[in-house]
């Protein structure tokens, strides 16, 4: 996971987490050269399925590239339907999938 202290773009998000634009030291770190971190995280049943620090890789098969792309993908999808992510916490990568309502 990545210290989530020094972020150059956040954004708050209205699912309960706020995410931000990797910088180039942290993608160097883990080996990626896309995805947003999570920020902090305002809801406890996301809490469940992520942390501060947990980097998204990719939506919907899609690679995240940045915050605003992150924003892009999740406008494309309908309201009700479930947001698939892949996510990196250590050194594994996992899918979740968080429902809307």
């Amino acid at each position: 996971m990545i210290a989530t202290s020094s972020k150059k773009t956040s954004e708050s998000l209205k699912l309960g987490f706020e995410v931000a634009d990797l910088t180039n030291d942290e993608k160097q770190q883990i080996g990626l050269d896309h995805g947003v971190v999570v920020k902090s995280i305002s809801d406890r049943k996301i809490s469940k399925l992520l942390s501060p620090g947990t980097v998204i890789v990719s939506m919907s098969k899609q690679d995240v590239k940045n915050v605003a792309h992150f924003k892009e993908l999740l406008d494309k999808l309908e309201e009700d339907e479930p947001i698939v992510l892949l996510i990196r916490q250590g050194a594994g990568n996992r899918f979740i999938v968080i429902e809307r309502s």
